[in-house]
C-alpha cells in the first residue's frame, strides 16, 4: 500500500509543480521581456534585442524562483488532497504526517539536486551573457577575471584598448592593484606601449601609477615617479568589479572563490553564494513543511485563498530573513556557513513544531 500512495502523492505533487511552473514562468517572463524592452528602448533598440536579453535572463530568474514554486505547489496540492477528503482515506489508514509527506519532500529535494546539476549551470552562463550584453548596450565597466597569474582587466574607451594584469588587489587598499602593466593598444588593435608599475591605485577618471617605466613599440623606456592613465571606472572600489556570484555555478565558484582569494579580492558574498546553492534542496525540503503547516487540515474550515495567502506570506519573510542574512554575511557580519543554513533550519523547526502540535497534541 506505501508504495501504491508513494506513487500516488508523488504523482500528484509533480503534476501541481508543472502547473505552478508553468503559470508563475509565463508571468515572469512577461514582465522581464517587458523590462527588457523598457531598457532597451531607451539606449535605442528594438524588440529582437529586448527579447535576447529576456531569454537569456529567463533560466536565471526560474532558478532562483524554484523555492516560491515548490511553496506554492506544496500548498496546492495538500489543500486539494485535504479538499478531495483524500487525507481522511489517508489517516484512516494509519498513516502518519510524515509518512504522507515524506514522498513529497523526497520529491522536492531531488528537484532541487537536479536543478543544481542542470538548470543552475545553464542559469547561470546565461545570466553571464546577459550581463554582457547588457553592458554592451549600456556601455558600462569591465569585470576583473583571475588566473595564475594574478589580475585582470580588460577595458575599453573610445579609440583604444587597455588590459591590465596586476599580482593581486593591494591588502591594505581596497582601490590599488600591486605590481601592474598596462597594455594599451590603438584603435587597429596594435600594441601602442605597455607601463609597469609598482602600483597603481584607482582616483576619480584615472588610474594613477606608481614607479612607472612606460615601453613604447620602439622598445624605448622612459622611468617616472607617477603616470596618469585615464578609466571610466567609476566604483569606489574594485571589488565591486568581480564577477557577480549569480554568473557562477556551484561547479564554478569554488574554482573562482581560490583564485580571487589569492588575488587579494573580497569574495564573502561568492562564499555565500556557494554556501546556498548547497542548501537549496534543504530550503525546497523546508518549503514542503511550511506549506504543511498551513495546508493540511485543522478540523477547522479556512477558505483556500486564506491558506494559499497565508503560506506566501510565511514564504516571503523567509525569503527576507534569507537576504537578510546573507547581505550580513557578504559584508562579513555573520559567518557564511550560518548565513545560508540556519534560515531553512530555522522555518524547518518552526514548521516541524507546528505539525507535530497538530499530529501528537
Amino acid at each position: 500500500m506505501f508504495a501504491t500512495l508513494d506513487r500516488y502523492l508523488m504523482r500528484r505533487y509533480l503534476v501541481w509543480l508543472a502547473i505552478t511552473a508553468t503559470a508563475l514562468g509565463v508571468v515572469a517572463f512577461l514582465f522581464n521581456f517587458l523590462e527588457m524592452a523598457y531598457f532597451a528602448g531607451k539606449r535605442g533598440y528594438g524588440n529582437a534585442s529586448a527579447m535576447e536579453l529576456a531569454l537569456l535572463r529567463f533560466p536565471r530568474m526560474a532558478f532562483d524562483a524554484l523555492p516560491l514554486i515548490v511553496l506554492v505547489a506544496s500548498v496546492l496540492c495538500l489543500t486539494r488532497l485535504s479538499e478531495a477528503r483524500a487525507f481522511i482515506v489517508i489517516r484512516a489508514a494509519g498513516v502518519s504526517v510524515w509518512r504522507f509527506l515524506t514522498p513529497i519532500a523526497l520529491t522536492a529535494f531531488c528537484l532541487g539536486v537536479l536543478s543544481l546539476i542542470t538548470l543552475a549551470p545553464v542559469g547561470t552562463s546565461g545570466f553571464y551573457a546577459f550581463e554582457n550584453l547588457k553592458s554592451e548596450l549600456r556601455g558600462t565597466e569591465a569585470q576583473f577575471s583571475f588566473s595564475q597569474n594574478g589580475v585582470w582587466l580588460h577595458e575599453t574607451a573610445p579609440g583604444a584598448t587597455t588590459v591590465i594584469r596586476a599580482a593581486r588587489i593591494a591588502p591594505d587598499d581596497r582601490l590599488a592593484l600591486e605590481d601592474p602593466t598596462f597594455f594599451i593598444f590603438a584603435y587597429d588593435g596594435k600594441l601602442h606601449r605597455h607601463i609597469t608599475a609598482a602600483r597603481a591605485i584607482l582616483r576619480e577618471g584615472h588610474w594613477s601609477l606608481e614607479n612607472a617605466a612606460i615601453t613604447d613599440t620602439d622598445n624605448r623606456t622612459q622611468n617616472r615617479a607617477q603616470v596618469m592613465h585615464p578609466t571610466s571606472i567609476t566604483s569606489g572600489d574594485l571589488g565591486h568589479h568581480l564577477r557577480r556570484p549569480e554568473t557562477l555555478n556551484v561547479w564554478e565558484l569554488p574554482r573562482y572563490i581560490a583564485a580571487a582569494r589569492a588575488a587579494g579580492a573580497h569574495i564573502s558574498a561568492h562564499i555565500v553564494q556557494f554556501h546556498g546553492l548547497l542548501a537549496l534542496p534543504f530550503l525546497l525540503v523546508t518549503m514542503v513543511f511550511v506549506a504543511a503547516a498551513f495546508g493540511l487540515p485543522t478540523g477547522r474550515q479556512m477558505p483556500t485563498a486564506r491558506i494559499i495567502g497565508a503560506t506566501v506570506m510565511a514564504g516571503f519573510s523567509l525569503y527576507i530573513f534569507v537576504a537578510f542574512t546573507s547581505k550580513l554575511a557578504a559584508l562579513d557580519l555573520l559567518p557564511a556557513l550560518l548565513a545560508s543554513w540556519s534560515p531553512p533550519l530555522i522555518a524547518m523547526l518552526l514548521a516541524t513544531t507546528v505539525l507535530l502540535v497538530r499530529e501528537d497534541g
